[in-house]
Formats: C-alpha cells, structure tokens, sequence
C-alpha cells in the first residue's frame, strides 16, 4: 500500500515537471523578439521601397555578386548592412492595440517567399521607432534599425564619383569654352611635358573631394553641363547646371540620376583646372627630375639609387654615397625654361622612376632637355658638371680605412720597413740610415685610402706594398704602384692616388 502510494506521488511530480517544461518551451517561443524570423540574408533577391503617398517605388535588385538600381550599380555595402542587421534585429515591445501610419514601405523578395515592412513614426522622446510585419501587429525597435530599412535617397550612390584621381594614370578635363587638360602619370606630366607635381596633386585632390551632397531634379539635363572630366577608372562626369539649393551645382556620373555638388568644393576644382591650363613656362617641373628615381642610366654604367650601387658590365661596385647625393641634388635643382639647343646633345641620361615611365635627359653645353618636351632647362654649372659624370666616377672611392697602428710592413722599392715595438719605431731591411718620421708619414696616409678607377699609368716609378695586421682576422697586404702624375694602380686596378700618399711615398723614397 505504501509502495503504491509512493509511485503516485512520483508520477505526480514527474507530470508537473513535464508541464511546467512544455509551459516553458511555449513561453519562450512566445518571446521570439526576432523582426524577421528564420530571416536569411542570402535568400533575398529584390527590396523595393514605395512611398504610399506618392506611389514612388525605388526597386535594388540582384545582379550576381552586386546590387542594380535600374540596371546601374549601386553602393552594395549598404544593402549589404541592412541585410545583416535585419537578420539580427530584435524588437523591444508589441502593442497589440495601436495601429501604425506608415509614411514608407520595404517589400522583400525572397527566395521561396516574400516579407514587406511598413515603417511607422518615432516614440516620443527615444530613440525607437515602430514598424510593422507582414501585417502582424506594430513593434518597437531600436531607431538605428528603422533608418536602416528607411535609408536616405544618396545611400546607395558612390558619393565620391573620382575618389581615386590621386591614383589614376590619367585626368582629362574638356571645358565647353575649348579648353582641355591631359594629365599622365605618374609622374604628372601634361602635353607639354613633366609639370610641377604640386600642380597635379591639387588637381587629383580637389577631384577626389568632390561629394555629391543631394538628388538633383531627375529632369535636369546634361546639356547644361560645361565641363567634362574623365578620370581613368571611373565613369565620365560631367558639371554644370543649377540645383534646387543657391549654394549647389549639378553633377552627372555616367548615366546615374543627376546629383548636386557643394559649388565651394566645385569652385576649388576650377581653380586647380586653371593652374593646371596655363602656358608651359608657369607649369613645368623646372627641376629636371623632380621624383623618387629608382635607376639611372649613365655613360658606362648604371646606378641603383636605392641600393647605392653602381653596375659597370657585368660587375657591381660600391657606389659613393656622397657622389650619389651630388647627383640627385643636381637633378632636383631648379633650372630656368629655355628654347631647345639647336646642337646636338652631348650625351644622355635615362631616368627610371620609381613609379611610372622612364624620363630621357638630353645634356647640352649649359641646358637640359626633357625628351620629347618643348622647352627644355639651363642649370648652373656646377650643376651641369656633376650630371656630366660617367659612372665610373660615382664608385664608392675608399679602398680601406685601418688604423695606422695596425701597420706592420711597408715595402717600398724593395725595401722593408718594420714597426717596433714602440709607436713611432721603425727598422730598416736592408739596414741604412733613415728618418722614421717619413716613414710614419707614409704609414699615416697609405692607413685610409679613397681613390677612384682611371687609367693606369706608365712608367711605374715606385711599388708599394703595406700589411695590416687587425686585432681581429688575418693579415692583409695592398700593393699600389704609383706613376707620374700621381696615377697608378691598387691591387691592379688603374686608379688616381691621393696627393698626400704621392708626396711622401717619393720622399721616403728619395731617402
């Protein structure tokens, strides 16, 4: 009788956990607060907002991986962004008892279905707004959601029709008035040649800033339009016409719906348009090269600027960082803009640029010339000079750089001098009288030595050889062989000895 008893009261509990589960599982569907439930962004395949009012009807449909209002593409991220957050949206309160007076309607077109939500005025003093379902009754959500599903007219519009003129290779501009500029790059250069960089960049910077700030009348003609722009990569825009705003002025992007301009930013642009139009003397780059160089091809070699490093044939050198600064500066020195020499060029330089299309430089007696371009450049002379240098002049100079102390033989003309133990010491082989200070001399100068390639010189009137023993690695000797006119060779290579190694190696010498 007790065993009964107890079995009772245990299927009683378990019934009443069973109950309160299905209560608990109804309820929490009751709570679904999804605006759109089961909602699949990938699905979608049309959303069309209408305005009963007015029975006006924007339709953005699916194209692929992209988004079309009547055949033109549109700004995908925000249909992108009202998808995803329509999928998460969640709404804070129901009212069964209120209607809604929608002022705007987004119908859905899905895949398997459709969804249309009416969009009903603000709450008094939130940030909320109520929307409406499929028919279901109104719900509160939160207002970033509702101006999402309500998005303004430009939402769907690059606003920055030719953001990429800094970038582009090509700006053509054509004025209703004949007036024309063709810009290329980079470099910036203009039909007339390479201009002043700033001149460019101002005129992709002002582009690049045009917004468009509002609709414009669907009505309003591109005849109005008194300037074209073609930036490469981007639709054709045309500029010119009134809007309804005093302070705005029409622009036309390929075959889009009229927009307005802010006419300040406009204004700003004409103005970079005319610098860019005037003759060449006030508009070309007076620097002969006036960019970021990568190579340089000279007379007998080829320079690697950013590697500081010289190609003669087939051999790569050190190239002289100091040279190789006297170059560049000669380059970017303004010059004044001349006729082109009626001579022949001396020679050329081809200049590579970082970015962009070589640049052949003709050099004339006091001039420079651009190829191609109409006028070309006098520089100074000292100018001149250094851009006259062959290649070999721009290798690095210093042979080795030791110090003094780490000498330990010299052998001049067969002769051996050994440092003592003492700085300053010195013997002699074969013994002799002589004057340790001049071999010292020698030992200083001959430590450090810069010296550039030329020929080697004939007769060889004294050899030279010195040893450096460093703290640290093995023993090193050099041999230089010195001529008249203080020419010669090191380590066989023909170079031009330094003045004081000339003079006290004949002194010791003549000792």
């Amino acid at each position: 009788m007790i065993a009964s008893v107890r079995g009772i009261v245990i299927l009683a509990v378990v019934g009443a956990l069973l109950l309160l589960a299905v209560v608990f599982d109804h309820e929490r569907a009751a709570l679904d607060r999804a605006v759109v439930p089961g909602f699949d962004p990938a699905k979608v395949r049309a959303l069309t907002w209408a305005v009963p009012a007015t029975k006006q009807q924007v339709a953005v449909v699916r194209r692929g991986a992209g988004w079309m209002i009547d055949d033109v593409p549109v700004e995908g991220r925000v249909v992108d962004d009202l998808l995803g957050s329509l999928r998460a949206a969640r709404w804070h309160r129901r009212a069964h008892e209120r209607g809604l007076r929608a002022h705007r309607t987004l119908a859905i077109e899905m895949v398997g279905g459709s969804h249309v939500i009416e969009l009903g005025e603000g709450l008094e003093g939130g940030e909320q707004t109520w929307i409406r379902v499929d028919g279901g009754d109104p719900l509160l959500v939160d207002g970033w959601l509702a101006a999402l599903l309500d998005p303004d007219p430009l939402a769907f519009r690059d606003r920055a029709p030719l953001a990429n003129a800094a970038n582009a290779t090509a700006i053509n501009v054509d004025e209703a008035s004949g007036r024309a500029v063709e810009l290329h790059g980079p470099p910036w250069r203009s039909r007339d040649g390479l201009i002043t960089p700033a001149l460019g960049d101002q005129l992709a910077a002002t582009l690049g800033a045009l917004r468009i700030v509002a609709l414009a009348d669907p009505h309003a003609s591109p005849a109005l339009a008194t300037v074209a722009i073609d930036v490469a990569g981007a639709p054709r825009v045309r500029v010119g016409g009134p809007c309804a705003a005093p302070d705005q002025t029409a622009i036309f992007v390929g075959e889009l719906p009229p927009g307005c301009l802010a006419t300040a930013a406009w204004t700003d642009a004409l103005a970079a348009i005319t610098s860019v139009s005037r003759p060449a003397a006030d508009t070309i780059d007076r620097r002969p090269a006036g960019f970021a160089i990568d190579r340089i091809e000279l007379p007998g070699g080829v320079l690697h600027v950013a590697h500081v490093q010289v190609d003669l044939g087939t051999v790569t050198h050190h190239a002289d960082p100091d040279r190789v600064a006297d170059l560049l500066r000669a380059l970017a020195e303004p010059g004044e803009p001349v006729a082109i020499p009626a001579s022949a060029p001396a020679f050329a330089l081809t200049l590579v640029p970082v970015r962009g299309e070589p640049v052949v430089l003709d050099l004339f007696a006091d001039a420079v010339h651009r190829r191609g371009e109409r006028l070309a450049l006098r520089v100074a002379p000292a100018s001149r000079a250094v851009l006259a240098r062959p290649a070999a002049e721009l290798l690095d100079t210093e042979r080795w750089a030791e110090e003094p102390s780490t000498i330990t033989t010299l052998v001049l003309d067969g002769v051996t001098y050994r440092r003592g133990a003492v700085l300053g010491e010195w013997t002699r082989e074969p013994v002799a009288a002589f004057d340790p200070a001049l071999v010292e001399a020698v030992a200083s100068t001959v430590a450090k030595v810069h010296a550039p390639v030329a020929g080697a010189a004939t007769p060889v009137a004294h050899h030279l050889a010195v040893t450096f023993a460093p703290p640290v690695g093995t023993p090193l000797t050099h041999t230089i062989e010195l001529g008249p006119q203080c020419t010669g060779k090191i380590d066989g290579e023909g170079t031009r000895l330094p003045l004081a190694l000339c003079t006290t190696v004949a002194a010791l010498a003549a000792r």
